[in-house]
């Protein structure tokens, strides 16, 4: 049944198949955002979830919260065209449309695949941002956010917003895989990585939203995403587990 129902709206969505890409990486990259950051943001304005507060749970000062908001509002405008070039892109590498729809082994396996090449790409990446001209010249403007919220997830410099994109996209290229595995990766990252800015450290947003938090507020160390595979392997999570250690302390 829902391979009729795929099939139906594969040969009827207006704009055919490009307009349908580029309608559910909006909603999987833009729509998961700014869900992540309205539904954060109200928790933070009602004091919901206050005892998941990341340390003493200062919030960033309001005049980067209104720029980080412009910023990120006028970056977002050129999405619809990533969209369009992105088609063309996995098109060319042979990314699925028809049914059948991918099973629950096929989507497992690959967002596992997923996160390992996004969690090396970005771990590389982001360590390379922390060397001293990189960190100057681009990563400072993310690191303004001291106290992390999900809004800082795009407030970055545009060579960092190229990183991290390659780090996300670059899994799904490697594969021949179907357009509705690839919407569910990506939405899956986009909703780890608000979360990790979130300012929370909810119990399900564990390991990441901690690691992250900490990162912001000392700078250095726990580079990785998602479960810090490449931190624990190379030692950069060596403070941030001292740290953990002394907090559990009574």
């Amino acid at each position: 049944m829902l391979d009729d129902l795929w099939t139906q709206l594969l040969t009827t969505f207006p704009g055919g198949r490009l307009a349908l890409f580029v309608a559910g990486m909006s909603v999987a990259y833009i729509g998961v955002y700014v869900a992540a950051v309205a539904m954060f943001q109200l928790a933070h304005r009602r004091g919901w979830w206050a005892r998941y507060l990341f340390e003493d749970g200062r919030p960033p000062p309001d005049k980067l919260m209104r720029r980080a908001y412009r910023e990120v509002v006028r970056d977002s405008l050129p999405a619809p065209l990533m969209g369009v070039a992105l088609f063309y892109l996995y098109d060319a590498v042979g990314m699925r449309y028809e049914a059948p729809l991918p099973g629950p082994l096929e989507i497992l396996g690959q967002l596992a695949l997923f996160i390992l090449v996004e969690d090396t790409l970005f771990y590389w990446s982001h360590r390379l941002l922390h060397r001293p001209w990189w960190f100057r010249k681009v990563h400072a403007h993310h690191h303004r956010f001291k106290a992390t919220r999900a809004i800082a997830v795009l407030f970055t410099h545009p060579v960092e917003t190229l990183f991290n994109a390659v780090a996300m996209l670059a899994g799904p290229a490697l594969l021949s895989t179907h357009v509705v595995t690839f919407w569910i990766w990506v939405a899956l990252r986009m909703w780890e990585t608000a979360d990790a800015h979130s300012g929370f450290t909810l119990p399900i947003s564990r390991p990441w939203a901690p690691m992250h938090a900490w990162h912001h507020r000392y700078v250095h160390g726990c580079y990785g995403s998602f479960f810090g595979l490449w931190d624990r392997l190379m030692g950069t999570d060596e403070g941030y587990r001292a740290w953990k250690t002394e907090q559990a302390k009574p």
